[in-house]
């Protein structure tokens, strides 16, 4: 199980609340990444409240912060840049990755060291 910050609807703060998801599947050509630090975006804000929904597509449960450092935990078939353990950046929004899943695609990370 991972824990992360999420929401169900659209709203304030007062939706966010802190939940238990499965570990996703990992797909080919990408990382999951144990986020230590999570950005939260003008993006973000927009599609929580509501007001991006007319330029951005939202699939509930979401989970925002898809700007993160943090550490590669397990690397996916044809990930050839990074191994477990990597420090790194990552973009975790993707259309074809769960919203803040913790996957990201390879070509979306960089190592810090």
């Amino acid at each position: 199980m991972m824990k992360a910050v999420t929401y169900d609807s659209y709203g304030g703060l007062e939706v966010l609340q802190v939940r238990n998801f499965p570990r996703p599947k990992l797909p080919q050509n990408s990382v999951m990444v144990r986020v230590k630090a999570a950005g939260a975006s003008p993006a973000n804000l927009a599609l929580r409240s509501g007001t991006g929904k007319d330029f951005m597509d939202a699939w509930f449960p979401i989970i925002p912060g898809w700007d993160v450092a943090g550490v590669v935990e397990a690397a996916g078939a044809g990930v050839t840049e990074f191994q477990v353990g990597d420090e790194v950046l990552g973009y975790l929004y993707s259309e074809i990755l769960p919203v803040g899943s913790a996957l990201a695609q390879e070509q979306f990370c960089v190592k810090l060291k």
